[in-house]
């Protein structure tokens, strides 16, 4: 591997303390509070402290079809997310394949449905990483996780407060939205996310649309039906779209490479040996989070990405590009748009090696 400088040695080292504090991370740790016994920031004062209780308190609870139960910050996510997730498996199709035992790395975990999908997939003995900066929805992530100890108690799962990028920066402003969670970022378009709110409102099913509207929406979508593809419909869809953006809040993160978090594991999980699934969902931190990885022998240890991108700037193709280069060195890349992202800029790269 190349040198590292010792400033470098020693992040990475305060890396390996924060994401892997001396706490035994066994899954009975679910039954307890996930903000106090993982949470990487130092032990926060006394308002902060009741900042967190609110954001604990804040998250609520839907079953699933599927007997699960996943806790939100913002109900239109659990449709939203289900959806995606265990209707058009959207992170683990075009050839992606999890097995029993395997390592999952859940970037923008949110609040955790495809965490549990994974741990369904990797059980028993699996690991899943999931790194969730929001402080909301990292607490409802920790309470879907405890919901469903059934499934989780065979799989090694490890929230962490953090997020990953590129660069020697430790911290970094995190936009949260109460009102979409899913959509918060380390970098801010509220344009691009309106245009594309309203592209899925124009092409999905209305059910779908009218499932993860606000509340308070969601009567006047039906009546608007009979003028789907009109302006009059479209821009009642932008409208919910940047509704669903008011009262944002930008709070500070911890800013992790994925260079560090690998490190992290070969050091501190038993019987790490790579990646099976490096997932990213991260609003168009996308590219920052693959240039956290600097080294051949750091890309040889992930095996597939599946990664939603948002294509700006040409950044679809660097993506491509960088997943298809010798240093990340995959077999095979694509991308793909499923249904309920068609009309957007939004896409779906996978890159897997093929023997």
């Amino acid at each position: 591997m190349t040198a590292r400088s010792v400033e470098d040695c020693a992040s990475v080292s305060t890396a390996q303390q924060i994401i892997f504090a001396p706490v035994a991370w066994s899954n009975d740790l679910m039954h307890t509070s996930y903000a106090a016994q993982r949470c990487p920031h130092p032990a926060p004062a006394q308002g902060q402290q009741r900042s967190s209780v609110r954001a604990r308190a804040a998250s609520r609870a839907e079953l699933c079809p599927n007997g699960l139960t996943v806790h939100y910050v913002s109900r239109p996510d659990v449709a939203f997310l289900y959806d995606e997730v265990f209707v058009q498996h959207t992170y683990t199709s075009h050839g992606v394949v999890l097995k029993p035992g395997d390592t999952v790395f859940d970037v923008g975990a949110n609040i955790g449905v495809f965490a549990l999908q994974a741990a369904s997939l990797v059980s028993p003995g699996g690991t899943v990483i999931c790194a969730e900066p929001a402080p909301e929805a990292y607490a409802a992530l920790c309470d879907t996780l405890a919901a469903n100890s059934t499934l989780c108690d065979s799989v090694d799962i490890r929230p962490l407060n953090v997020a990953l990028g590129a660069g020697s920066a430790s911290t970094a402003l995190l936009t949260t939205y109460p009102q979409a969670a899913g959509w918060s970022t380390l970098c801010v378009d509220d344009a691009e996310t309106a245009t594309n709110v309203t592209a899925y409102a124009q092409l999905a099913p209305l059910a779908s649309v009218v499932a993860t509207a606000p509340a308070s929406l969601r009567l006047l979508l039906p009546l608007l039906a009979p003028l789907r593809g009109t302006r009059l419909y479209a821009a009642a869809a932008e409208h919910i779209g940047r509704r669903m953006l008011r009262g944002s809040k930008v709070v500070p993160c911890t800013l992790f490479r994925l260079s560090q978090l690998l490190d992290a594991c070969i050091a501190h999980v038993p019987g790490f040996s790579g990646v099976a699934l490096l997932k990213i969902d991260v609003e168009r931190a996308e590219l920052d989070v693959l240039r956290g990885i600097e080294s051949r022998e750091q890309w040889a240890r992930i095996q597939q990405v599946v990664a939603e991108v948002h294509d700006i700037d040409g950044r679809l193709d660097a993506i491509i590009a960088l997943l298809s280069s010798p240093l990340a060195g995959f077999t095979h890349v694509q991308s793909a748009q499923p249904a309920s992202l068609r009309g957007s800029n939004l896409h779906v790269v996978y890159a897997t090696r093929l023997c």
